[in-house]
């Protein structure tokens, strides 16, 4: 585990010395900081959370290794203590399962937010052996998928399955078709509900300078369409499949650059490398590997393209669309919900027909796809705005504080925590 420099001003302050009007202390933990979509939506909400009535803290629980720290130092920059501990299986496994029970009993948080299924589990169960912390998961799965997911997870999330009537107050999901997977697999419907992703509609915005600039730097010719894909190499992100649509899309000798970035979505991946030169079109793609300026990559786009098998809430076709570029998307968890009428929807595991999606977004042309990118920024501006979102995360956290301390305060409980409804 590691801990920045700074003590706990509250270290051992229990809830009955608690001034009324101090920040709600609250817990969160995620299984990892990587370069997720759960890891920026959290990152996301703690940058827009109000911070005259929460006090957050954020730990992660996968250890210090660079694919599960990325974001580490984002966190931290915003002025929350931000700690990690390494629950990974192991021999010191739980020792730091006593050492995250500890913590919290000293922090006394108010309420415990877990991200992903195996924080959801070791952070529900370390609250729950820590205190009375109300306790609210996150799931940002959509199709748990048995066979492309790993045995680990599955196994994780049937546990948590069967501890959802117990360990959390409430169980948020990023998407509606996530809600529905996992009501049938044993989760407690009765205590989920939905809270899509929310996006920076000031700060993802369509540019045209940037574009230019951004184009150029890529070396993509002002004649030449942008297909771009991004995303980390998993199976759930259909990377297959997209290379095939674009060997079918490049048959009719159009004027394309493929650009695609996202973690290990570069040349030195030897199975990306390889089906790409399996095709022949090496000269076609451009892989740039993770990368932070999003908005850059966004603004050099004709269309943005989503292969995916499985997906939640995507951050990346939100973040497209407000960017006022169209989406080809398949219809995965909520993906065809965010895009509407704004784009096109396709089957996953169709290379044929993502391809003629992408097909016919180009022969529409650019006016046609410029009115397309219009609509779907007002799509995400309208819906799903960071503001709007973090607002819904924290009426429900307030909500969830003064019933826990109502009813553990010796009164009867006259809130209806049961009766909120948030984007169901």
């Amino acid at each position: 585990m590691t801990e920045p420099e700074t003590s706990y001003a509250d270290g051992n302050m229990t809830d009955s010395s608690r001034k009324p009007s101090e920040p709600i202390r609250t817990s969160f933990i995620i299984t990892s900081l990587g370069a997720g979509g759960a890891q920026m939506m959290l990152l996301k909400l703690l940058q827009q959370l109000d911070r005259k009535k929460f006090d957050p803290e954020v730990i992660s629980l996968s250890g210090l290794r660079p694919e599960t720290c990325f974001l580490l130092e984002r966190y931290r920059s915003l002025g929350i203590k931000t700690l990690v501990f390494n629950l990974n299986l192991g021999p010191a496994m739980a020792l730091q399962m006593a050492s995250l029970i500890a913590h919290l009993r000293r922090r006394q948080p108010r309420l415990v937010s877990t991200w992903m299924y195996h924080a959801d589990l070791m952070g529900g169960l370390a609250a729950r052996l820590a205190g009375r912390f109300p306790v609210v998961w996150n799931i940002r799965h959509s199709n748990l998928d048995r066979v492309k997911d790993k045995k680990s997870t599955v196994m994780v999330a049937d546990l948590c399955a069967r501890l959802s009537k117990y360990l959390p107050q409430k169980i948020i999901c990023c998407a509606r078709d996530s809600q529905i997977t996992h009501s049938s697999i044993g989760y407690d419907q009765n205590r989920m509900l939905v809270i899509p992703n929310g996006f920076f509609t000031d700060e993802y915005v369509p540019d045209p300078e940037l574009r230019m600039r951004s184009r150029k730097e890529l070396g993509i010719e002002d004649d030449f369409l942008a297909i771009g894909m991004f995303g980390r190499y998993h199976p759930h992100k259909g990377h297959k499949n997209f290379f095939q649509a674009a060997e079918i899309f490049v048959r009719g000798n159009r004027k394309v650059r493929f650009v695609l970035c996202g973690f290990q979505v570069d040349w030195e991946n030897q199975e990306i490398a390889d089906s790409i030169r399996k095709y022949g079109m090496e000269d076609y793609f451009l892989l740039l590997g993770q990368q932070a300026d999003m908005p850059r990559l966004y603004s050099a786009l004709d269309i943005l393209a989503s292969a995916s098998v499985c997906e939640g809430f995507s951050n990346v076709i939100g973040e497209a669309m407000s960017c006022g570029v169209p989406c080809a998307v398949t219809d995965v968890g909520d993906s065809a919900w965010i895009v509407g009428d704004t784009g096109m929807i396709v089957s996953p595991n169709s290379p044929e027909e993502l391809a003629q999606a992408l097909i016919k977004m180009t022969e529409i042309g650019q006016k046609e796809r410029t009115r397309l990118g219009i609509s779907a920024r007002e799509r995400i501006v309208d819906n799903f705005s960071i503001p709007k979102i973090v607002r819904q995360y924290e009426d429900l956290f307030e909500c969830l504080v003064k019933h826990n301390e109502n009813v553990h305060g010796g009164y009867k409980c006259g809130h209806e925590v049961e009766k909120l409804k948030i984007n169901n």
